[in-house]
């Protein structure tokens, strides 16, 4: 299984129009996927995450988002070669 994991200062209603919400909602079918959402943070991100590595989820793989990026391309593929990877972008 793979968790997805994000924080943001929106609320539920302005996430779900984000392209995270959006991009979650494409692939919620897939029961393989557990999404982790913190609304309204304002606790900084390293904190929201500690949070959320547990032992419930020892044995998932993690994937820790910023809720203005997403990007599926290849997360599977890199988990198989790698322990971490990562994903990053700007507006510009």
């Amino acid at each position: 299984m793979i968790l997805f994991v994000t924080a943001t200062r929106k609320s539920r209603a302005d996430f779900d129009k984000g392209p995270l919400g959006q991009s979650m909602r494409r692939i919620d079918f897939d029961k393989q996927i557990i999404l982790s959402v913190t609304t309204e943070n304002s606790l900084g991100l390293p904190a929201v995450y500690n949070q959320v590595i547990t032992e419930q989820y020892r044995e998932h793989q993690a994937v820790f988002l910023h809720d203005d990026i997403f990007s599926s391309y290849r997360i599977q593929d890199g988990l198989e070669h790698f322990d971490v990877i990562g994903l990053a972008g700007n507006r510009e």
